[in-house]
């Protein structure tokens, strides 16, 4: 609705308001017709559209909309109307949320291979315990399977090193992602592990029955160990814990 100028016009019971100047953008109303009260005793009857820079945007039932300070409102009206100003931002965001969310396993997400559904089931966890799907993998060209545990020194000498090599790797653009395969001893050790060496990655979950037969399938007979596949479960390294050991992310170009 728009207005050339500003007006001062006489609603029926003498209360005086100010019409808006310029645009005022069309809104869904956060509430009906009502009686709005002033401090000095006047009313007039509208429906609330917004409040902004301490004003209240009313729209009267001829359909001209007016703006009222915010303090020459009723004690209650100016709690009604922040109320109704927080419902009209809340609602839309509200809205976009519930859109935008995206889902566990969305349509959008690259569908993983069945060679790596096969390895790793159809679910995967990270640090804070979150459980994700294998999308992430799917996209993925080079996959690391990493079997290790905090009980293990050898462990907790290598992880930093692969957790700085992954993190390396990400930040120049590497298509790379890795899988802990955990051989702790309980589950709140395996995630005191991943927690304290900041591991970025996924990894099994510790109840797993996929852990026992990665371990047989690559002939795990220590850790850590390091295995680099492809998204459709080709080996292109049955060790790689040396390589990363010695040249750090240089050694993504040798799998």
């Amino acid at each position: 609705m728009k207005y050339a100028a500003t007006i001062r016009w006489f609603v029926p019971v003498s209360m005086i308001l100010t019409a808006n100047l310029g645009t005022l953008a069309e809104e869904d109303s956060a509430a009906q017709m009502r009686t709005w009260n002033s401090t000095i005793g006047t009313s007039i009857d509208a429906e609330f559209v917004k409040m902004a820079d301490g004003e209240v945007y009313l729209k009267i039932a001829d359909g001209r909309s007016v703006k009222v300070p915010v303090g020459d409102l009723s004690q209650e009206d100016r709690s009604l109307a922040k109320q109704l100003s927080a419902a009209n931002r809340a609602a839309p965001a509200k809205q976009l949320s519930s859109v935008v969310k995206p889902e566990k396993n969305s349509a959008n997400a690259p569908k993983p291979p069945n060679a790596l559904v096969s390895m790793f089931g159809d679910e995967l966890v990270n640090a804070g315990r979150e459980k994700l799907d294998l999308s992430k993998l799917a996209a993925a060209d080079k996959i690391g399977i990493y079997f290790s545990a905090h009980w293990c020194p050898p462990c907790r000498a290598f992880t930093p090193q692969l957790v700085n090599t992954y993190n390396s790797l990400k930040k120049d653009g590497k298509s790379f992602e890795i899988v802990f395969i955990s051989s702790d001893r309980s589950e709140n050790g395996m995630y005191g592990y991943m927690t304290e060496t900041k591991m970025p990655w996924l990894a099994l979950p510790y109840s797993s029955k996929q852990k026992g037969k990665l371990a047989q399938k690559f002939a795990v007979r220590g850790i850590p160990r390091l295995v680099i596949i492809d998204a459709n479960g080709k080996v292109l390294s049955n060790d790689a814990r040396g390589s990363v050991a010695t040249t750090g992310e240089a050694a993504y170009g040798t799998w």
